[in-house]
C-alpha cells in the first residue's frame, strides 16, 4: 500500500480532497477482479461470532447488475446504495 486517504482528517492519510485538487491520475493496477477483495463488511455472525465477509469487485459489480435489472433506472438518476448484505454463509456455496 502506497498511500491511504480519507473523507476528512486522519493521522498518516491524505484527505481525498488533496487528491481531486492535485489533477494528476495514478495507474490503474492490475487486479483479478473475481479473487482480488474490495471490501470487507462485516456479517452479525449468523452462525457465530461476527466476522469480516470478503468481497470482490466481481461481487459489488454483480450487485450493481442485479439492482440496475430491478430498478430501470435513467441515466440522469442518482442511486444511494450500501454494500450487500449477507445473510446466510450459504449464499457463498
Amino acid at each position: 500500500m502506497k498511500q491511504i486517504f480519507t473523507f476528512g482528517e486522519g493521522r498518516g492519510a491524505m484527505p481525498l480532497r488533496m487528491l481531486e485538487a492535485s489533477g494528476t491520475r495514478g495507474s490503474h493496477p492490475a487486479i483479478d477482479a473475481r479473487r482480488d477483495v474490495v471490501a470487507l463488511p462485516y456479517s452479525s455472525g449468523t452462525t457465530g461470532l461476527p466476522k469480516g465477509v470478503m468481497l470482490t469487485h466481481y461481487n459489488i459489480v454483480a450487485n450493481l447488475v442485479q439492482i440496475e435489472a430491478a430498478e430501470r433506472l435513467r441515466s440522469d438518476e442518482v442511486v444511494i446504495a450500501t454494500l450487500p448484505s449477507i445473510t446466510s454463509t450459504a449464499w457463498w456455496s
